[in-house]
């Protein structure tokens, strides 16, 4: 709710009606910026832009990514776990659409559903991002809550971080990688958990970590 919200509260520090601004962001009338407003509607990547241009702003603060209760830092992560800290609000910001969520845990929990985007420098590689719940890869520095960026197109290169769906029942998680003949190592990053052992041809790599965002409280 935080991106309606934000766009509410421009609105109102600019003094604009919510007939003005379905003007300038090419709507008919205040019905649809009303349900907006509320949340009621979803919003395109592109229409994102448009309301931050009518609202003399950036898609960013829109987002909620550049405020003092939403700071936070990315870190470039290909192809080794380190990299450099980065400023995500930039003129070369990109939006990432963060597509559900994963586990971090015992690999049983993953959900896949659009939960809006991601304004992230573009020199983060990304194509998707995942919510991710659990605490099993903290030694890596990914944490509960935290986002992790990944990109659908890579090579598979053991210790490397990757998302994978495995078993019968699609179970979800991230964890590194390794090969062992006919079977995978999936291997947690938090010496309370135990490796996943899975067969080869039971498991589906679904992409590659090359990012995490960690919230700042």
């Amino acid at each position: 709710m935080t991106l309606y919200t934000n766009i509410r509260k421009r609105r109102k520090e600019l003094n604009l009606t919510q007939d003005e601004l379905a003007a300038l962001t090419g709507y008919s009338g205040k019905s649809m910026i009303a349900k907006i407003e509320s949340g009621k509607v979803d919003i395109s990547q592109s229409k994102i832009v448009e309301f931050a241009k009518a609202l003399k702003t950036t898609p960013a603060k829109l987002m909620g990514w550049d405020s003092e209760n939403q700071s936070g830092h990315v870190l470039n992560r290909k192809p080794k776990l380190k990299g450099i800290p980065s400023n995500i609000i930039t003129p070369g910001a990109v939006p990432i659409p963060i597509l559900g969520e994963i586990c971090a845990g015992d690999g049983i929990y993953g959900e896949e559903n659009f939960k809006g985007t991601f304004f992230i420098d573009q020199s983060v590689k990304a194509d998707y991002c995942l919510i991710v719940h659990g605490d099993s890869m903290i030694d890596a520095g990914i944490y509960d809550g935290d986002i992790a960026f990944l990109q659908k197109d890579f090579e598979l290169i053991d210790g490397e971080i990757y998302a994978v769906v495995f078993g019968a029942e699609d179970s979800a998680t991230l964890k590194q990688l390794y090969r062992d003949g006919k079977t995978v190592i999936l291997q947690p990053c938090n010496k309370e958990y135990k490796p996943i052992i899975v067969d080869y041809v039971d498991l589906y790599v679904v992409g590659l970590l090359v990012g995490v965002y960690h919230k700042i409280d």
